[in-house]
């Protein structure tokens, strides 16, 4: 089971800079490490379809409500667990170069392990997904080079569906018209899934950000244009402009309050931290996290609902260090799990 490693605490504006403290992940890595060698394959039990608009939380492997650390490492194809219920196991699956990602998209409640293979020049890439209900691997031929994996829910069906988010090129067509940035989605629940969804949605030096933003179960599409975010509602097919963020800004998709939409939300590099720009609803403040940094060694930033409350948090994972640090409103949890050149998921 996952040990907590340690609570740091921070004042009352409830905000973190993670600059100073990575020497205490240093100091239990050695024991992770040791722990992901010996880690064995976990023995597992077929759960029921979710149904259709119950989420399940981001990178939850073991299907307890609350999201694992997982980690990919590319020298070897192997992604490593430590899960909340089940314990810690090594799963390989891909070979160098593949793009790791997870998404439930057998419906049991658990998330799938999945690769994505990406095409080469005009060559269509390949996604492998290994099913949680029954450990079956299945290979997809589906993308191309330069896509952008974006599983999620987009038909209602409660499973998540193959999909991948292609970016516009700034070069001008034969008409003098910039070409647009178009989805492309294997839906689970059509009668034929190779009928692909095809969408164009978004323009050249758009960042894709699919979520429920509405709360009708059912992923929407959506960018981040500059200080923008645009959004394809699913409810009623209608686009809706969102004021939010400036230039060189990444957008984020967390559901903070736990209402089951996603918010608007942003990061920011100010000042070597990162900064956590999370749009309010109606009349309330915007909620302003400093958690992270934005200096050398490098933190990838990811959210997942890590305590399992239905609500999701950020967090950052330091390759450097093999050290997970999760927002917490007291202060950072800090878990060690993972090693030098790991990719962090979701």
């Amino acid at each position: 089971m996952r040990v907590q490693r340690r609570v740091v605490a921070v004042g009352a504006a409830a905000a973190v800079v993670i600059a100073s403290l990575t020497v205490a992940a240093t100091a239990v890595s050695d024991r992770a490490g040791e722990a992901q060698r010996t880690a064995g394959s976990t023995t597992t039990t077929t759960a029921p379809r979710r149904p259709p608009g119950e989420r399940t939380a981001p990178a939850d492997v073991d299907g307890d409500g609350t999201s694992d650390l997982v980690v990919y490492r590319p020298a070897t194809g192997t992604f490593w667990i430590d899960g909340s219920r089940d314990g810690q196991q090594a799963v390989v699956l891909g070979q160098p170069g593949d793009v790791p990602t997870v998404g439930d998209f057998d419906g049991d409640g658990r998330a799938d392990l999945a690769v994505v293979t990406p095409g080469v020049g005009t060559g269509t890439g390949s996604w492998t997904i290994r099913s949680s209900a029954d450990g079956k691997v299945t290979t997809l031929a589906f993308g191309l080079e330069g896509d952008v994996p974006e599983p999620a829910d987009y038909d209602g069906d409660g499973r998540d569906d193959v999909a991948v988010f292609r970016p516009a090129s700034a070069a001008e067509g034969e008409g003098g018209e910039t070409t647009s940035a178009t989805w492309f989605v294997r839906r689970s629940g059509a009668a034929d899934p190779s009928e692909l969804l095809v969408v164009p949605f978004g323009v050249a030096g758009d960042q894709p950000a699919p979520a429920d933003y509405d709360g009708d179960g059912t992923a929407d599409l959506a960018v981040q244009r500059v200080d923008t975010r645009w959004i394809r509602r699913s409810s009623d097919g209608e686009t809706e402009a969102v004021s939010w963020g400036q230039a060189w800004d990444q957008p984020v998709v967390l559901d903070l309050d736990g209402d089951g939409r996603a918010e608007v939300a942003v990061l920011r590099r100010v000042d070597g931290a990162l900064r956590w720009y999370i749009r309010p609803e109606g009349d309330d403040d915007a909620t302003i996290l400093e958690f992270g940094r934005a200096l050398e060694p490098d933190q990838q930033h990811l959210v997942g609902d890590f305590d399992g409350d239905g609500r999701s948090e950020p967090a950052v994972f330091e390759p450097a260090t093999g050290s997970f640090w999760i927002w917490q409103p007291d202060g950072a949890r800090v878990e060690s799990w993972g090693e030098p050149g790991d990719v962090a998921l979701p």
